[in-house]
């Protein structure tokens, strides 16, 4: 049964918003879940939750990226040759950092890939090595994979899955 409907044109500053793909989660510790689609959430009830109004991007990625927190975060990229990316409170929409860029920015990838970093690390198509979760940028002459993020080798940290290899970040010899 329809329980609620999301028209974005009835709430300024949704239309455009979203990605072409979606996350799901209680990013409001209610016990219920809420639908975060690109730079917009819609609350559990159907309503309007917030909107960074960064408008569409590929690539969305929902985790608690603080390992002590059970709060959660999401980074986003975007296409609009302004916004880049952005990591955020899910809950609100805060911007804790965000990366402008000039181009469109398709691609981005979140995932624990190096274990002398606090949390998780993040990169984008827009520029080469990865951002911390304080936004300090790590390792600037290497290129990363964005396509996918596996647990392949059997620890807790993600390798990574570009065409048809699976590559692990040696933390230790760069």
């Amino acid at each position: 049964s329809l329980r609620w409907l999301f028209d974005s044109q009835k709430f300024p500053g949704y239309s455009g918003q979203g990605n072409h793909n979606l996350r799901v989660g209680d990013v409001d510790g209610d016990g219920y879940d809420e639908i975060t689609y690109g730079a917009m959430a819609i609350d559990h009830d159907g309503t309007g939750l917030y909107t960074t109004r960064m408008g569409h991007g590929d690539a969305i990625h929902q985790y608690a990226f603080y390992p002590d927190s059970t709060q959660l975060q999401i980074w986003d990229v975007h296409e609009n040759r302004r916004d880049g990316s952005e990591l955020r409170d899910a809950k609100t929409g805060r911007i804790i950092f965000q990366i402008p860029s000039k181009i469109d920015v398709g691609r981005g990838m979140a995932a624990d890939i190096d274990p002398t970093n606090y949390g998780l690390e993040m990169w984008s198509a827009s520029q080469r090595g990865y951002f911390d979760v304080t936004g300090n940028h790590h390792h600037p002459n290497v290129s990363f994979p964005q396509n996918s993020a596996v647990w392949w080798d059997g620890d807790l940290l993600r390798e990574l899955l570009d065409r048809n290899a699976v590559l692990k970040w040696n933390w230790n010899t760069q």
